[in-house]
């Protein structure tokens, strides 16, 4: 599974520089028809690979599929191709944005991990699975709201760069929309947790309830 997983993230890179070029060109509605297409050609693959009995490879190709589907797709779609065009500055440039972030997505990433080991060996396995899924289910009201938000907000706010003041209210009045949509799906999963979990993942995840 991580060999998959992990390859899907080399063919991820294929169609990245492409799908980010129609982002930017507000290409939204391209963008979904090609996620609507590779989604269901993945799902049918997988489908098909249960039937002869490959459950476990339907599971975790499925991830796969899609990334590679939809990546050809937009590299296709754009017609645009990569030129080796090596520019220092503009490289040292990009290297002084990117590593604040690496580095702070990397510190996150191992305080993760470093909490996850904690719960494994002091607690259990299926205590952090059960952990894991808790607190998926908790970030869930702001994810389905966060989730189509990114696809347009890099696109609106990359147009007032130039002006400090639009930039700022918009960015204030995207964080607004995002509060006032996600608290109400929050304080439904708060008071009526039994129904929203068994609806959404079914019986078998009521414990995670309490966590």
């Amino acid at each position: 599974a991580l060999i998959v997983l992990a390859a899907s993230l080399l063919i991820e890179s294929i169609g990245f520089q492409s799908r980010a070029q129609l982002l930017k060109n507000l290409k939204f509605k391209v963008i979904s028809l090609i996620d609507v297409i590779a989604s269901t050609i993945g799902i049918s693959i997988s489908f098909a690979l249960v039937l002869y009995g490959l459950q476990y490879w339907a599971l975790i190709g499925v991830f796969g599929l899609k990334f590679l589907l939809s990546s050809l797709m937009c590299f296709v779609y754009l017609k645009w191709r990569p030129k080796m065009d090596l520019n220092i500055n503009l490289l040292r440039e990009s290297l002084s944005f990117c590593i604040p972030l690496v580095t702070s997505n990397v510190i996150m990433t191992s305080t993760t991990a470093f909490r996850n080991g904690l719960i494994n060996n002091l607690i259990g396995k299926a205590e952090l699975g059960l952990f894991s899924k808790a607190e998926k289910i908790s970030v869930l009201p702001s994810m389905v709201i966060i989730g189509p938000l990114n696809r347009i907000v890099f696109s609106i706010l990359s147009k007032f760069k130039a002006n400090t003041k639009e930039f700022s209210d918009n960015y204030f009045y995207l964080a607004k929309l995002v509060g006032y949509l996600s608290y109400p799906i929050a304080t439904i999963l708060v008071f009526f947790p039994s129904e929203f979990i068994t609806l959404l993942l079914g019986e078998n995840w009521v414990i995670a309830i309490p966590v």
